[in-house]
């Protein structure tokens, strides 16, 4: 069972990585390169969302994680 804190430790620390791997991204000109980054965002993604699935599942109350790029992986 994962307490509040670390969820939102992890939570913190994904939403910087996935700023990490955009920023990379729009550096990359290497097609596999992009890939690898393309890879790597998708896995942050699932990632984040099982942790929030798990926050909402104990009744937790999250505090403000950047979305910004977590959104741009989702769609």
């Amino acid at each position: 069972m994962l307490n509040k804190n670390v969820i939102q430790d992890e939570l913190n620390q994904l939403s910087q990585r996935m700023q990490n791997q955009e920023l990379l991204f729009d550096l990359a000109d290497d097609d596999d390169l992009i890939d690898a980054i393309i890879y790597e965002q998708k896995s942050l993604y699932s990632r984040y969302t099982y942790l929030i699935k798990k926050a909402k599942a104990e009744s937790l109350h999250m505090d403000y994680v950047e979305r910004k790029s977590l959104e741009k992986c989702g769609s």
